[in-house]
């Protein structure tokens, strides 16, 4: 037996002696989300309560930072400890505001030509462009130059913007409405809404995009600060039915 095959022969063992692996049954998940989200709350309301102590020493100790920036700050945060609540998840369909003025923008144009062929596979290519080095969406290397090719302009938002009218157009969600403050909107999720295996899409989703990029376990704070600075609330009305509150 030469070496060539005594060395295929082992190889034929040691493939034969590998493990299959373990089959892994689905994980609850919820007891880890509930405390992230409790832990997430507690320290939004930590920041915010020191920032107001350190904003009012500041306004009385005068020094050469800008008096009417700081009481407008003051004033913003005293907005937001009125609500300081982050991750709201036991809200009811009760809570949502009776007055919602609700738009579904069907008065808008159908997108494209109307003699434009439906369905049908269409075929570019991307000129300079390397080879991605992920296709994730977050996380180390996800904000490439191919991302906006692979994932900004495939996926599919609870709204977007006509293209010609630059009005707002039903994406995932059907409807939706601003709040009386201006900062918060409305949304119901599409019934019609689907994964690609064929799940409803749910509120619950939206939450862990939030946990997942608010999750200090993220390769880069560019995610957290997002996420932690453009957003002040998340609500759970029901599993169609949500709202955010920007900053």
């Amino acid at each position: 037996m030469n070496k060539l095959h005594l060395f295929m022969l082992l190889l034929v063992v040691a493939l034969a002696g590998c493990d299959t692996g373990k089959d892994f049954g689905d994980y609850d998940n919820k007891e880890e989300v509930t405390g992230f989200r409790e832990s997430h709350n507690k320290k939004v309301l930590s920041e915010l309560e020191g920032k107001k102590d350190e904003l009012a020493k500041k306004l009385d100790e005068p020094g050469e930072e800008d008096q009417d920036k700081l009481e407008e700050d003051l004033a913003n945060t005293n907005r937001r400890l009125g609500s300081p609540e982050f991750f709201t998840h036991d809200a009811t369909m009760e809570d949502l505001p009776k007055d919602l003025i609700w738009e579904e923008g069907l008065d808008q144009p159908e997108l494209g030509s109307s003699r434009a062929k439906k369905g049908g596979t269409f075929n570019t290519y991307f000129s300079g462009l390397s080879f991605p080095p992920t296709i994730r969406s977050i996380g180390k290397n996800a904000n490439n130059s191919f991302r906006s090719e692979h994932w900004d302009n495939v996926e599919m938002a609870l709204v977007s913007l006509h293209p010609n009218t630059m009005e707002t157009i039903p994406g995932l969600a059907d409807r939706w409405a601003v709040g009386k403050d201006g900062r918060t909107v409305y949304f119901r999720i599409n019934e019609k809404a689907k994964w690609s295996d064929g799940n409803p899409v749910t509120v619950e989703d939206f939450f862990m995009t939030f946990h997942v990029c608010l999750s200090e376990y993220v390769t880069g704070p560019w995610y957290r600060q997002y996420y932690g600075t453009m957003f002040e609330n998340i609500t759970r009305y029901d599993d169609r039915h949500l709202s955010v509150r920007l900053a």
